[in-house]
């Protein structure tokens, strides 16, 4: 049985996109495909889980980008994304923003910045 590990603090059924990802995976294997949800850590808990296991292809990780701040973010992340992890598929995309409150006086990267060395 395939395991899925996704690192987010709601169940896997509250994320259509990893729930019809784990369906296709399921019907592509021809085995059924459990979910583990492993919260902690801005989703780090459930990506250093994912890095330890054996490589057994038993073991999925479906991440955000956050995987790629993490390290920065948290001392105790010790896991380097870009050695732990082989990626095998893209199955989304999001847009990011950068917003900041309003009344501050910024409207562009630029300002913010002028803004933030003061």
């Amino acid at each position: 049985m395939v395991r899925h590990t996704h690192a987010l603090t709601y169940a896997i059924r509250r994320y259509p996109l990893i729930t019809l990802t784990a369906f296709g995976i399921a019907n592509g294997a021809g085995a059924p495909l459990g979910g583990e949800n492993r919260a902690g850590d801005g989703t780090s808990t459930g990506a250093a889980f994912v890095a330890g296991a054996p490589p057994d292809g038993y073991t999925l990780l479906v991440m955000s980008a956050s995987i790629t701040v993490n390290p920065s973010l948290y001392p105790n992340v010790n896991l380097d994304p870009l050695k732990s992890f082989e990626p095998i598929a893209l199955i989304a995309t999001a847009t990011q923003l950068l917003v900041v409150p309003q009344g501050i006086g910024v409207a562009d990267v630029r300002q913010f910045l002028d803004f933030a060395r003061r």
